[in-house]
Formats: C-alpha cells, sequence, structure tokens
C-alpha cells in the first residue's frame, strides 16, 4: 500500500451503520445563536457551515481518542481550528467543510499559502508552550454536508502539510 493511501483515512457517514454509532444525529447542537434556522428550511450561512464542520471534526477526533486541547487558537498571523493531542505528539487540525462540490472537495481547498501559513499558525502556538512537545503534524479534516446539513463525507488527513 502506497505511503499516501496509508496517510488517508477515509470514514464515510451514512445512515445504513446498524450499530447508529456514525449516525448523523450524534452530531448535532452547534448553539450557532439561530434559533431552529436550519427547522424552518433555511440554508446555512458560510459562518454556520463552517461550525457545523469544527463540531464534527472534533466530535470525530475525541471519538478516536485525541484530547482536545484548543478551539479557534488566535495570534497574529490568523487561526488554528483545532489544537489537539495524540498520545504524544501535537496535532493542528485544519477544518474544511463545504456544501457544494462543484468548485473541488474540501482538502483541495487548502492553497499553498494556506499551508505555509499553518505552519507558520504551529511555530507561533508552539513558542507559546512552555514544555513544547518534540513531535508535532498539521492534519485536515475534509467535511462535505448534503442538503440536509448532515454528513456526506468526513474525511481524516494525518500529517497533510509537511
Amino acid at each position: 500500500m502506497s505511503a499516501l493511501l496509508k496517510r488517508i483515512k477515509r470514514f464515510i457517514f451514512n445512515h445504513s451503520d446498524p450499530n447508529g454509532l456514525l449516525h448523523q444525529d450524534r452530531f448535532t447542537g452547534l448553539g450557532s445563536g439561530r434559533t431552529d434556522a436550519t427547522d424552518k428550511g433555511m440554508p446555512l450561512t458560510r459562518r454556520e457551515v463552517g461550525a457545523r464542520g469544527e463540531k464534527l471534526a472534533v466530535d470525530f477526533l475525541k471519538g478516536l481518542d485525541y484530547e482536545i486541547i484548543e478551539r479557534n487558537f488566535r495570534c497574529r498571523q490568523g487561526e488554528i481550528d483545532i489544537v489537539a493531542r495524540q498520545d504524544e505528539c501535537l496535532v493542528f487540525v485544519e477544518v474544511r467543510t463545504k456544501k457544494i462540490c462543484d468548485f473541488g472537495t474540501p482538502e483541495e481547498s487548502v492553497t499553498v499559502a494556506k499551508r505555509e501559513k499553518l505552519i507558520s499558525l504551529a511555530n507561533a502556538y508552539i513558542q507559546t508552550l512552555n514544555n513544547a512537545p518534540s513531535s508535532w503534524r498539521i492534519d485536515v479534516v475534509a467535511v462535505e454536508l448534503n442538503d440536509d446539513d448532515g454528513i456526506s463525507r468526513l474525511e481524516h488527513i494525518e500529517n497533510a502539510i509537511n
């Protein structure tokens, strides 16, 4: 198996899971500030789509026994969506969420400039730590939502940015 295939973990969420572990209802309650907007058929705003994707990513990573250290870390260079720990490795997670994939997949939207910025942000975060871990990496979680704002696809790419 190629190194790229080993790095990619693909998880397709659907309603046919017999144990109900992957059912989209597990991923609810974003607290977006809008009351019952999706129940009334109103489309999610761009910000709400992003918040839903981040919430789904956090729930997913917790299910893989990642320890979530911080969400939406901000500094003058920008923002890191999720800072987590997997064993002794510090993991910076960029979450990309799309509802309509007419112009490419969520993971394809991580440009070269964004990759460079994420590396800079990771270094800035590490400088804030007293006892920084020796190993760290940057992952990408790609989320595609269906028309009902449920999960169409969630893909976790470890060490996506070198």
